[in-house]
This record gives structure tokens, C-alpha cells and sequence, in this order.
């Protein structure tokens, strides 16, 4: 299927010249590559120049593998022109981290994500265990303690096999060679993605190492970009949509892909085998026969095993081991055969809610069983729908007769009430919440991607009613504006237009001004003004978060400065978010920026912000402390650890949330939960600030109680630093001349 002639002599002479390229890359070339970004040049794709068949270099034909001719035909379709190069992986990878290149075809991780832009995924890509035939199945990597693993370095099995305790990793250079580890002896075991390492087995001729695993380490396979190519990002993926919708995606699939499993022995084969086996042992004496005989029944059980272990390892690729359903594989390809027969059907999506909070209580193996237990119910609905699970507690069916609106709802109605009937696990009673989404084919798509796309966020939308099932329309697609918003988000803060507002805090005792929140604003030039709640969640999911908190403490670090230098004492509060305190650069930035105003500022933390990762945002609120920042616990009630924290942080200040304050005065409960905060914070050294405060017998009843302060509508709107110096009485044109 691919021609592979090896290296060449003058490969030899490859390091040097990619280190010549990483050179000539980190050169100040700020004002080319601004221009090299132009929309009329071509992309820059590269990818690994060794890695069949995804990617190679044949000696005939130049680039060539899966990966290219997908890209090469999504391009063409979104109007751009490809420019495709191979290289060395480590210098690939180092190129697109400059932003040097454009595309680069790999598997999408969570840190991946946290830094580069991926396109929508066009692969399911998992990992296998190969070992000698014969040798043991292996159920999970965890198994591999004490075994050498061969794995190819700084790949995603090399990451998960250094989690595993005992494990002796044999470091190779290539994917394909981990298998020629295990057949010369140098490994016990390898872990690699199933497609590459079919495809070493047939090019090696290494038909002795076979999967004893079932498919492991599922990742998503996409194109990489950097963070802000957003442009980039929208074209290539309608390239992709069209590359997919017109069936050019499977022929290229089935191209590269389709087949890469080693034909089987022949019959004539192993009967030469047998009789090179047998014909020597004729003449033996019968006891060395009835003892081979002995030998040979023993062999023909651990063969028989070993046949099962491999029968369960195939098996696997196409179920979910855990519900032995349909997995995102074998969903996929059952999709590809009901799209062929063009004729309608839905799929439905049906999410089991709060697993995660189920799973931390009862442990692993009772959600396996619940898990195996809704399986086995929804595969009992009338019909016989294909049943798949893709990732812990998320099902899909395929429903033959959800074919309109009113035919959808009916099926999701009693797939929901099959999910959600109660089920007994070792004596534990449990009522099941799900959730259920519907997209129908071929109105809301016509092929498998799109479909599960749309039914994700119809199920998306169903969450927030637990219980209840939501067809898709286009009126549920996110926003596409959010494509491009975090481009205009940075340049925004980079030209210094996004704005902020100041909101009065007021001291209780004296009735006057005694602090500001800074609260972040935005007038979009094309969408107009924007609230937070649009913007700040999909910075949160970015870097762009701290770039926008470094931006908004640079102007609270100003006005601290103006207002200390001119007897002004206000403290002024900025909002830090969980990812900033995880940040190692945005504290230090912080730190930096503070030593010009220190003891005016201080941070507003939120009880999530901790819980996230609390070692290290604990570890960041004592540095910040060190260095003057006085530090706030935001919105306090509304976590789930509030005293654990409150006790660790023992902050300068806790903000009881305003859900308790609105109703303080028509409930006891409010009361009382208000008066126990008040105490609590007074006795670790805090002061107790009010939020949601809209009226004046709130306000006199806090006053009562021994609140410190208050904010909210009712006492100061947020308002530009102009009327807030108008407010405290500070002339600003004054104190700067």
C-alpha cells in the first residue's frame, strides 16, 4: 500500500540543519513574520517526516500518508494554499510553539489544549499493548509494573507509563520501533496507537508481536495551530466539514487506514511448520513422545488462552470494556452504515449526571456497575437500538424510529425513564439523573461527526433541567462570535481600549466610602458593549485571563499610587480567577506590579478558585501576602468547603455572598447563617463586608449585627473613575498638576 526505502546518507546531516532552522526561527523577525501572516500567503503544514502511515516522506512521490492528503484535500476546499514539509518531530513541535508554522497534525491533551488551537478532530485514536504471542492479556497499563515498556519518547505513552509505579521504560525514538523493541528482546511489552503499530508489524514482517490489551489512552486527533489563529482555525475546519460531508474523508480513510492487520498464516504454512516440528521427533524413543505429547496439550491450553486474549483485544476495539457496548469506534462506524442507507433515524445522547460526585462517594467499581446496569437497560428499549458508550456516563442511540420532532421526544421520554428508574448496587439505592439530547439524520446533518455534534448540544442544553430531553435546532449552537472574540479580547488589551468600572464600598460605622471593587467592562468596536458574563468565561478558558488580571492590577496599581500620594485611603479590589492563582507568571506579574503600590490592593478569591488545586493556589495567596497584597474570600457560603479554606486562608476579609444577604430580613435561616459568619471572620482577624445590599433596613440591621461594610446597587452603581472621584471628593486634574 506504501512504499518505504529507508534513509538516505544525506538524512545524516538532517540535526544539523534543523538546528540551523531553529536558529534562523528565533531571530528577531518580529516585522517579517507580521507580514509572513498575510492572508494571501500559503499555510505552513508540517508534520513528523517518519512516522507511517500518517506521515513520511516516499523517495517517489515526496510527502505523502493519511495525515497529508486529508489536509491537502481540506485545504483546497476552504480556498487555501498548502505548503507541506516534513521534518523532525522535536523540531516540528518546537516550530509551532514559536508560531512559526501553521498546521501540524497531533493528539489533542488537556495541556496541549491549555496552549495551542486545535481544529474540530477528524480521528479517534487509541493505544494497544503488544507483546510476544502467547504472552498474558493485559486488562490496564497499571499491570505493566515491573515489565520494560518500550515507548517512544516524550509521546502519550510514555506520559501515561511514567504515572505507573515499578514500570522499567525502554526509550525508543519512533512509534514503530517500540514494536522491534519487544522482538529483539530490548522490551517486554510496547504501548502504542494501534494504527502505527499495525502498520510497523506489517512493514518489520514482526508477526510474533500482537495486542493483548484492549484499546487504551482514546485521544482526539486534529490539527494544531497557534493560540490566535482563529482565521485559520474557521476556514480549516469548514474545509474539513466539506472534505467529510463529501466522502473524499472515508476513500482517504480507507486509503491509508483501512487495512493494516497482517494477513493471516496459510493452512499451507502451518502444515509446513507442523511437519518441521514433527518429522524430527519420529524416531524418538515413546517416552519422549508421550512426554512432547505432554508438551504439546499444555501448548494447545496457553494457545487457546492466548487466542481468547487476542479475540478479547479485537473485540474491544469496537466495545467499551466496562458496559460491553458499542465505544466512539465501533458508534462510528455503525453511524457510517445507517448514513449509507440514507434513511432517517436519530441519535440520541442521554449524559448521566453527577457521576463524578456518585463515583467520589461510592468509588470505581459501583459506578462500573451502575454504568453496566444502564447499559443493559437502554439496549432493552423497544427497537433495538445500536447502544454505544463514548466516555463515563455519556450514551448515544441510534433510534430507527425518532425520525421528526414529536417521534424524538417520545423515544428520549422512554430511554429517560429507563435510565432514571431507581437500581440497587450492593444494597445501595441510587436514582439515576440523566439528561437527553436528540439530532436527527438527515435533517440536522448527513454525516456521523456533525450528528454527534448536534446531539451533544442539544444534550448541552438539556442539563440544565435534569430529566428532560431537547431536540436540536440551529437556535442551540454556541455563539460564532466566540471564534473570534478572544483574538478581539487580546488586541483590546493590548491597545489598552478595554475599559473598568469602580463600585463604592461604604464602611458601616461612618457611613462614608472606605474601599472600590474594580469590575472589568467592554465596548466591542463591532458588537457593542458586552457583558462580563460573555467575555470572561471564555478568557477563563485561555491564557487570555491573565493577561486581562495583569491588565486591570496595572490600572488599580495606578490609581492606588495617585490616591496614597495624595492621603486618598481607599483599598481597591480586583477579581482573581482560579486559573490566575495556578499561574505561576500571572503571580509573578502580580508581585511585580504591586511593589509600586503596596497595602492599597487587595484580591478577591473565590472559594472554587482555591478548591481547584488547592496546594498551589494556597502557595500563591502566602507569596502575595509577602509582598503587601491583602487578600479577600469572595462570595463566601456559596462553596463547598467554606470553613476548611476560611481556616487555611484566614483572609483579611470575607464577603458574604449576596443570595444570603437579599432575604436576610424576611428569613431566620438568612439570619442566622449571617450572624455566624460575622462571628466566625471577627474571630480569625477578618473583617466582613455585605454584598447585594439594595435596601435601607438591610443595611440598619447589618449595622446592628457588627457587619464591617457593605456593597452593592442599592448604596453605588458601578460608574467611571471620574463620578467615583466626584463621589470621595478627589480632584484628580488637581492632584496630577
Amino acid at each position: 500500500m506504501v512504499r518505504w526505502r529507508g534513509r538516505y546518507r544525506w538524512q545524516r546531516g538532517l540535526p544539523w540543519l534543523f538546528a540551523a532552522a531553529l536558529l534562523l526561527a528565533g531571530l528577531p523577525t518580529h516585522v517579517a513574520m507580521a507580514q509572513a501572516r498575510g492572508a494571501d500567503r500559503a499555510v505552513r503544514f508540517q508534520a513528523d517526516h517518519d512516522y507511517p502511515p500518517f506521515s513520511f516522506v516516499d523517495p517517489a512521490t515526496g510527502p505523502s500518508g493519511y495525515d497529508i492528503d486529508l489536509f491537502r484535500d481540506a485545504a483546497r476546499r476552504a480556498g487555501l494554499r498548502a505548503d507541506i514539509r516534513l521534518d523532525d518531530w522535536l523540531a516540528v513541535q518546537t516550530r509551532l510553539s514559536a508560531g512559526t508554522i501553521d498546521v501540524v497534525p497531533m493528539l489533542v491533551t488537556p495541556e496541549r489544549q491549555q496552549r495551542l488551537l486545535f481544529s474540530q478532530p477528524y480521528l479517534q485514536r487509541h493505544h494497544l499493548v503488544f507483546g510476544r504471542r502467547g504472552d498474558r492479556f493485559v486488562a490496564s497499563l497499571d499491570q505493566l509494573a515491573g515489565r520494560r515498556v518500550a515507548v517512544q519518547r516524550a509521546g502519550r505513552a510514555w506520559q501515561a507509563m511514567t504515572a505507573v509505579p515499578g514500570a522499567r521504560i525502554v526509550l525508543v525514538d519512533k512509534e514503530g520501533d517500540t514494536l522491534r523493541g519487544v522482538a529483539d528482546g530490548r522490551a517486554d511489552v510496547a504501548v502504542a496507537p494501534s494504527n502505527t503499530a499495525f502498520y510497523a508489524r506489517r512493514r518489520f514482517h514482526i508477526d510474533d508481536v500482537v495486542p493483548l490489551s484492549p484499546p487504551v489512552l482514546g485521544s482526539d486527533y486534529a490539527f494544531a495551530m497557534p493560540p490566535d489563529r482563529f482565521d485559520l482555525k474557521r476556514r480549516l475546519d469548514a474545509g474539513l466539514q466539506e472534505t467529510i460531508r463529501s466522502g473524499a474523508a472515508d476513500r482517504i480513510y480507507l486509503r491509508w487506514l483501512g487495512d493494516l492487520t497482517p494477513a493471516s498464516e496459510s493452512y499451507r504454512s502451518g502444515m509446513l511448520v507442523a511437519l518441521w516440528v514433527v518429522l524430527p521427533l519420529a524416531g524418538i524413543a515413546l517416552f519422549f513422545l508421550l512426554r512432547w505429547l505432554r508438551m504439546r496439550r499444555l501448548a494447545a491450553t496457553a494457545m487457546h488462552s492466548q487466542r481468547n486474549a487476542e479475540d478479547e483485544a479485537l473485540r474491544l476495539l469496537h466495545h467499551d470494556p466496562v458496559t460491553g457496548v458499542f465505544n466512539a469506534a465501533g458508534l462510528r462506524e455503525r453511524l457510517g452504515e445507517r448514513v449509507a442507507r440514507a434513511t432517517p433515524f436519530g441519535l440520541v445522547r442521554i449524559d448521566l449526571l453527577d457521576l463524578h460526585l456518585t463515583e467520589s462517594i461510592t468509588g470505581h467499581a459501583f459506578t462500573d456497575d451502575l454504568l453496566r446496569e444502564l447499559g443493559d437497560r437502554l439496549a432493552t428499549r423497544s427497537g433495538r437500538p445500536v447502544v454505544a458508550s463514548v466516555g463515563r456516563g455519556t450514551f448515544y442511540l441510534v433510534c430507527h424510529d425518532a425520525v421528526d420532532g414529536p417521534t424524538a421526544a417520545a423515544a428520549m421520554d422512554e430511554l429517560l425513564a429507563l435510565a432514571s428508574r431507581r437500581v440497587e448496587i450492593d444494597g445501595v439505592p441510587l436514582d439515576p439523573s440523566c439528561a437527553a439530547g436528540t439530532a436527527l439524520f438527515p435533517l440536522h446533518a448527513e454525516q456521523a461527526g456533525p450528528l454527534m455534534r448536534a446531539a451533544t448540544i442539544a444534550c448541552t442544553a438539556a442539563a440544565a433541567m435534569p430529566g428532560s430531553g431537547v431536540v436540536y435546532t440551529p437556535a442551540l449552537d454556541p455563539d460564532p462570535r466566540n471564534l473570534t472574540l478572544l483574538t478581539d479580547l487580546r488586541r483590546a488589551i493590548a491597545d489598552r481600549s478595554l475599559g473598568f468600572a469602580l463600585q463604592a464600598k461604604f464602611d458601616l460605622a461612618s457611613g462614608k466610602v472606605c474601599g472600590a471593587e474594580m469590575l472589568v467592562r467592554w465596548t466591542h468596536p463591532e458588537h457593542g458593549p458586552l457583558p462580563p458574563s460573555h467575555f470572561v468565561p471564555l478568557a477563563e478558558r485561555t491564557q487570555v485571563i491573565g493577561e486581562m488580571t495583569l491588565y486591570l492590577i496595572d490600572h488599580a496599581v495606578a490609581l492606588c499610587r495617585q490616591w496614597t500620594g495624595h492621603k486618598l485611603s481607599i483599598e481597591l479590589a480586583v477579581n482573581v480567577s482560579a486559573n490566575d492563582l495556578v499561574d505561576p507568571r500571572v503571580v509573578a506579574g502580580i508581585v511585580e506590579q504591586v511593589r509600586e503600590a503596596p497595602g492599597c490592593l487587595v484580591l478577591e478569591i473565590t472559594e472554587t478558585a482555591v478548591m481547584r488545586d488547592a496546594e498551589r493556589a494556597l502557595a500563591a495567596v502566602r507569596e502575595l501576602r509577602s509582598h503587601g497584597v491583602r487578600i479577600s474570600l469572595d462570595d463566601f457560603g456559596t462553596g463547598n468547603a467554606s470553613l476548611t479554606y476560611l481556616r487555611q486562608l484566614r483572609p483579611d476579609e470575607v464577603k458574604i455572598d449576596r443570595t444570603f444577604i437579599a432575604g436576610v430580613i424576611g428569613s431566620e435561616t438568612d439570619r442566622a447563617i449571617v450572624r455566624s459568619t460575622i462571628e466566625l471572620a471577627h474571630s480569625l482577624g477578618a473583617k466582613v463586608t455585605a454584598e447585594g445590599v439594595e435596601d435601607e433596613e438591610t443595611l440598619d440591621w447589618l449595622r446592628r449585627v457588627g457587619a464591617d461594610s457593605a456593597q452593592g446597587f442599592g448604596l453605588a452603581l458601578p460608574e467611571p473613575v471620574a463620578l467615583f472621584h466626584r463621589r470621595v471628593g478627589f480632584d484628580a486634574g488637581a492632584a496630577d498638576a
